[in-house]
């Protein structure tokens, strides 16, 4: 069962980002930045274990502020790792809560964390297809990644993301893959005059090593 394989590298890179604005984020932030060590632990059944522990500390802190975009999406995020680590059947109920959040994150505010909320959903669907109770499809998430960018054409996650879902071997487009890459790099400096230097860094990175995977095809 192929899972949200690419998203461990994506949520990581994103909450590098928080640093730069640690005084303007919720009470989310130590969550979230433990959310980033548990993602580090290399050991699956020590990383499922932080990560239901983090789970269960937004869950707890959302009963207070159930708005808090921060919060549901490390949340969200936090029940599509465990069921990435699972890789079972039992990932399913996981899949569902975390698609429920990232709903109700992009509803209440669709640009939060550079499109992050829409990214991920996207890439969920994605790597998940196929799921029963409709859990989501391809097809669907091809059409969140557009729908996204037409409303956030410079997010840089978004550009991002949808690179690397199309620049999969034997299932994407390559030259759209390509064009991606390149929007996504065009951002970099925006992102680095945010604040964001470390993500953006990474970001560009990664970025330019995909480009180069892609010439090599």
């Amino acid at each position: 069962m192929k899972l949200v394989t690419t998203l461990i590298t994506s949520f990581t890179f994103a909450l590098l980002s928080f640093t730069a604005h640690a005084n303007q984020l919720s009470a989310g932030y130590e969550l979230e930045s433990q959310w980033i060590q548990a993602l580090q632990e290399s050991d699956t059944d020590k990383r499922v274990a932080e990560l239901e522990r983090v789970l269960e500390e937004a869950t707890q802190a959302l009963i207070a502020t159930p708005d808090d975009v921060e919060l549901l999406i490390v949340k969200a995020n936090s029940n599509l790792e465990i069921a990435n680590a699972l890789n079972s059947v039992k990932s399913l109920g996981y899949l569902k809560e975390g698609k429920k959040d990232l709903e109700k994150a992009i509803e209440l505010s669709p640009m939060a964390l550079d499109g992050m909320a829409e990214a991920s959903l996207a890439s969920a669907l994605y790597w998940a297809p196929g799921w029963p109770l409709s859990y989501g499809d391809k097809k669907e998430a091809i059409e969140l990644f557009d729908e996204a960018l037409t409303r956030n054409p410079d997010s840089l996650e978004l550009l991002t993301q949808y690179g690397y879902i199309m620049s999969l071997n034997g299932e994407g487009d390559l030259g759209k893959a390509r064009s991606l890459f390149e929007s996504a790099l065009q951002q970099i400096e925006a992102t680095e005059q945010q604040g964001r230097t470390v993500f953006a860094q990474i970001r560009k990175k990664d970025i330019l090593s995909a480009l180069e995977s892609i010439e090599n095809q």
